[in-house]
């Protein structure tokens, strides 16, 4: 499986909103954890990224969208895989309607080719740790 080419269709499928494909690619145990200010949350089931983007990011941020810029991929003896994503946001502030730009992480990790976890961090040595690739 590559990684990096389901990751990067699945940023596609984010910044259209689609959430009901996106949805599809993920297990009823898939794990979302938002460690980006200002609210960290964790939430369980296929449509935690929604969730979460709700909560977090359409609230605050008008038209937010998502680009993959790195992508570090670690293996293990387990069947699981580590991918570390370097990602930039853009957005308007929705009260300030200020264009935004930024950078956080997102550690991915997949058991058996399927994606069962995501974290999100503010920086990206706090991503490369999550993924095991500091």
């Amino acid at each position: 499986m590559n990684y990096e080419d389901a990751i990067r269709a699945g940023f596609e499928l984010f910044n259209r909103r689609e959430w009901d494909r996106l949805a599809r690619g993920f297990p009823d145990d898939f794990v979302a954890i938002d460690r980006v200010p200002p609210d960290e949350l964790t939430i369980r089931g296929p449509d935690a990224l929604r969730q979460i983007t709700e909560a977090n990011g359409d609230t605050a941020f008008a038209g937010l969208r998502v680009e993959a810029v790195e992508l570090r991929t670690a293996h293990s003896a387990d069947d699981v895989t580590r991918v570390a994503v370097r990602v930039r946001a853009a957005a308007t502030g929705s009260t300030s309607g200020v264009d935004l730009q930024g950078e956080i992480g997102q550690a991915w990790t997949f058991r058996a080719g399927v994606a069962i976890r995501m974290e999100q961090f503010r920086t990206w040595d706090e991503t490369l740790a999550a993924a095991g690739l500091a």
